[in-house]
């Protein structure tokens, strides 16, 4: 084929039917990615302005498609092969938002500007594509390269400080996290003002949010043990359900609580959902069940919290503002570690985080925590959860972790 017969092929119109489908995908990649857009949890803005570029793209295509008489000379071969292009990249983009969205996905940009130099090439690939294409963007370009490298920056400031409280929540004091985990504590303390220097060891911590399997292998090393209750001894202490106990090979304080065992769905939901959470300071730890055969009782064993809850901990204390404000921390660590496993625990209020020895705040009772994509259930309201009920679930929406949050 000589250069004028090439040349010419870019100017033979070929059928608009011939486009739809790329057209279709177009408009599917975009839908997905308002989707994951609208539940992403870390890096909204970088989210966001790549939204804005998708949404440009869908909106010139169907512009050609209302017009496609109008712009005959668009539907040649070689605009084809853009689109197909354009498509691809598009779809690069989806994948890389859907890894971006969530904690669990951002291991592999956790090394040194991983994240942004991705960001920059799919941007620099859809742009190309779009400017061959002859495709607006209603966007003014400097301006909008300014948009991005605000969006990259404020989210990776964002990011490493939700890393960091995560690294804070751990609890580094239980021989049962492993060494990989361990050695994070010294190394965050010596550089605990240079966030960038330790997202090394962030990524062995995501990756832990990210392999489920080994959190529970871990934990099922201690709590799936047969526990013998002649290994623990009663004291008379006891709140409600709640006696503390005393475990005689270090007389270290445990809480036995009965279980009602006709709940036993909603127990093994507990059980598994405290197996998963051993790492967290911030998270009442569990050390397994008890079975009392004499007296046909069964118990959860977590640690015992000395103050109780936080109701009898403010009713019985003066607690300072310095106090309350660190309890509000404990607390939202708490939920900040929830949230990295895609938990929500559904019923935060003041009877169910519990008070240590320190005067430090941890979540309990998951009787009714959720993940994200699990069906909640409809629990009747009562006196003493309504107060505490976001709007949105008064109201019968969906819950999210923005009503974990209106709840503190």
């Amino acid at each position: 084929m000589n250069e004028d017969t090439l040349e010419l092929a870019q100017f033979v119109v070929i059928p608009l039917a011939i486009f739809i489908p790329l057209f279709r995908e177009i408009t599917d990649i975009s839908n997905e990615i308002i989707e994951l857009y609208k539940t992403a949890h870390t890096n909204k803005r970088i989210c966001g302005v790549l939204l804005d570029r998708v949404q440009a793209a869908e909106a010139a295509v169907k512009n050609l498609i209302i017009r496609e008489k109008e712009r005959p000379e668009f539907f040649t071969g070689p605009n084809n092969v853009i689109i197909r292009n354009l498509v691809g990249i598009m779809k690069n983009i989806k994948e890389f938002v859907k890894e971006i969205c969530e904690l669990k996905g951002l291991r592999k940009y956790l090394v040194s500007k991983g994240m942004e130099e991705r960001f920059k090439e799919l941007t620099r690939e859809f742009d190309g594509y779009m400017s061959n294409l002859n495709f607006t963007i209603t966007i003014e370009i400097r301006a909008q390269i300014e948009r991005d490298n605000l969006a990259i920056r404020t989210d990776q400031e964002e990011t490493n400080q939700l890393l960091f409280q995560l690294a804070e929540s751990i609890n580094f004091n239980q021989k049962k996290v492993n060494n990989d985990i361990s050695y994070i504590k010294e190394d965050v303390m010596s550089v605990k003002n240079d966030v960038v220097e330790i997202k090394n060891q962030f990524i062995l911590m995501v990756k832990c949010f990210e392999e489920f399997a080994i959190a529970k292998e871990r934990a099922k090393n201690i709590a799936d043990a047969s526990l013998n209750i002649l290994d623990f001894k009663p004291s008379s202490e006891t709140r409600r359900k709640v006696r503390r106990w005393v475990r005689k090979s270090d007389d270290y304080d445990v809480a036995f609580k009965e279980m009602d065992e006709s709940l036993l769905k909603d127990l093994n939901r507990e059980v598994g959902l405290l197996k998963m959470l051993q790492e967290s300071r911030d998270v009442i730890q569990f050390f397994g069940l008890v079975e009392d055969k004499n007296n046909s009782k069964l118990y959860l064993v977590t640690e015992w919290a000395k103050h109780g809850n936080l109701r009898e901990y403010y009713k019985k204390q003066k607690i300072d503002q310095s106090s309350k404000i660190q309890i509000a921390l404990d607390i939202v660590r708490g939920l900040n570690f929830l949230e990295a496993y895609q938990i929500l625990h559904h019923d935060v209020r003041s009877a169910n985080i519990m008070i240590g020895s320190y005067g430090n705040a941890k979540i309990a009772n998951f009787g009714m925590s959720r993940g994200f994509i699990d069906t909640s259930r409809n629990i009747k309201s009562t006196s003493n959860t309504i107060r505490y009920m976001a709007p949105e679930k008064i109201r019968g929406m969906p819950y999210d972790s923005r009503c974990e949050v209106f709840r503190i």
